[in-house]
């Protein structure tokens, strides 16, 4: 009876869900530049020194550093993993705990950088080097995979539950069944988990098997049903740019990067929770997976300064502007119920409607960086880099929809801060051969959240016109809630999954001076020349 009332007042819904979130804006935010993997040995702190690509990503008149033609490539990969994930269930207090028995990790190749440098040397000008570059960087890296799973009280129908009975402003306000939500509710009205309390299109309220038969009293957690879930996500940003640098009389080397940013993103949450022992009539199992993914393309610039005030002393300062990106957003849920309907096993089926895209807007915060370097002779040098960034300046703009950019404007308003990052790091020089290491801090952009911090390493080797580097880079990040399902209105136990995500990146750069012949035929002369001068002496 109840499979036949489902399908006769079943609606297709109409009311989108925000694709976008909190989440998406810390995403388009952050830079977390992969980069070649000198740099990468030093923490990226090199911005300073520059004639490196991915020094010139912080600080482009570093460009004005290279003295050759020089191409670059980077190739790399990130593994990123979880540990410690623990389920736990809570109301005023925490009514179960249990801890994963499998963790996390994901190993993906990676193109960090690609980039392409062309000097010029001015006649007759005070401007001892004009240069140009242009290229591809990675800048930041999702990848991020968590499994859980455990036995808790609670149920995701209690999610369906609130929102379908309850409006925006927490009121008792049954939707009607076609305001109910087309991501979630809807689904799960299809699948028989909403059950209308009468026949109509507008019921007086829905109920659902688990709160009817899985608790006892309204202060009942409920009974504990095993819960088990997999969250995967990958995805980048990267930048398309172009580079001019100046070096002025060997003392101001000046530059400005136009970029074209990219970021694309994919996240596939599925979640199952399963009545293993049977205690729960009519109820067996709900399988509910999200898949959400999104592309965007925009635009931002750097601009940056380097005064040598020694041959050994230099000190820089840049600015990143904020980033315009048009982005476009995909969201797909489905849902699977199976329940005893009689005594016969039923199974339910919901799933969204196929919307286009969402299209919206965001606009990035800007930087401030300021960095310096002491080169220590011939014995290589030590550099320091430090940035900040007011995360709460990003901001959405989403045509048509003035409540949900005001919604998540609000909570960056809230939620974010400005942060601080700080890097150190070092080279040694023993030709031909080159050592490296670094570490880095990187102020929370959330506020109540803990920093992170990241210890890096290297080695190179230099001769004539090839240069080889290794890099690697341990990123300690702090622990991190992930909620399968989110429960606010009535007392029924909200689930968190704590964990702990690690992430290290390895790269390999391979780069070519490209000297003319006729330049490299004349510097062998001359050490010819210089060498026969010291064998007469």
């Amino acid at each position: 009876m109840r499979i036949l009332l489902c399908l006769l007042t079943s609606v297709l819904t109409i009311v989108t869900l925000r694709a976008q979130t909190f989440d998406d804006a810390l995403r388009f935010s952050e830079n977390n530049a992969l980069g070649t993997a000198r740099s990468l040995g030093t923490a990226n702190s090199m911005s300073a020194i520059g004639a490196d690509w991915t020094a010139i990503q912080f600080n482009p008149a570093g460009l004005a550093a290279f003295r050759n033609n020089e191409a670059t490539i980077t190739l790399g990969g990130v593994l990123s993993g979880t540990s410690d994930a623990t389920l736990s269930a809570f109301t005023d207090q925490e009514v179960g705990s249990v801890m994963s028995t499998n963790d996390g990790s994901d190993f993906k190749l990676a193109l960090p950088q690609v980039g392409l440098v062309f000097t010029k040397e001015p006649i007759a000008s005070r401007w001892t080097q004009l240069n140009f570059g242009i290229g591809i960087s990675q800048t930041n890296r999702f990848e991020e995979n968590i499994r859980y799973n455990g036995s808790t009280p609670g149920s995701i129908s209690d999610q369906f539950f609130e929102t379908a009975n309850f409006d925006g402003d927490l009121n008792f306000n049954p939707a009607t069944l076609n305001e109910l939500n087309a991501f979630s509710d809807g689904p799960a009205f299809d699948a028989g988990i909403l059950i209308p309390a009468d026949g109509s299109t507008a019921p007086d309220g829905y109920f659902t098997d688990y709160n009817d038969f899985g608790r006892t009293s309204d202060t009942d957690p409920g009974v504990p049903l095993f819960k088990e879930g997999t969250v995967a996500r990958k995805g980048f940003n990267s930048s398309f740019d172009f580079s001019l640098g100046g070096n002025f009389q060997e003392k101001w080397l000046f530059g400005a990067t136009i970029s074209i940013v990219n970021t694309s993103y994919e996240e596939t949450n599925i979640y199952e929770e399963d009545d293993q022992d049977g205690a729960v009539p009519v109820f067996d199992n709900i399988r509910y997976a999200v898949r959400n993914s999104h592309t965007g393309t925009g635009v931002n610039g750097k601009f940056g300064v380097i005064y040598r005030a020694s041959q050994a002393f230099r000190i820089g300062v840049s600015y990143h502007t904020p980033s315009f990106i048009s982005v476009s957003d995909d969201l797909f849920t489905d849902i699977t119920y199976r329940f005893e309907d009689n005594g016969a096993a039923i199974q339910g089926n919901g799933a969204s409607p196929v919307f286009d895209a969402l299209d919206y807007n965001f606009v990035t915060p800007s930087t401030y960086r300021a960095s310096a370097a002491y080169i220590v002779g011939r014995s290589g040098f030590i550099s320091a880099d430090v940035g900040y960034r007011n995360f709460s300046g990003g901001s959405f703009s989403i045509d048509d929809d003035e409540v949900a950019e005001s919604f998540l404007n609000d909570d960056i308003d809230a939620l974010t801060q400005g942060a601080f990052d700080a890097r150190v790091g070092g080279e040694l020089n023993l030709s031909p051969f080159k050592l490296r290491g670094g570490f880095e801090f990187v102020g929370a952009p959330v506020v109540g959240e803990d920093a992170a911090f990241g210890f890096s390493g290297g080695a190179g080797f230099r001769q004539n016109r090839l240069s080889v580097d290794l890099g690697y880079k341990l990123s300690v990040r702090p622990d991190r809630v992930f909620r399968p399902y989110t429960v606010q209105i009535i007392d029924f136990p909200q689930q968190e999954v704590n964990y702990t995500p690690t992430l290290s990146t390895m790269a390999l750069t391979v780069g070519w001076k490209l000297v003319p012949l006729l330049y490299e035929e004349e510097v062998q002369t001359t050490t010819r020349k210089k060498r026969s001068r010291r064998r007469r002496r």
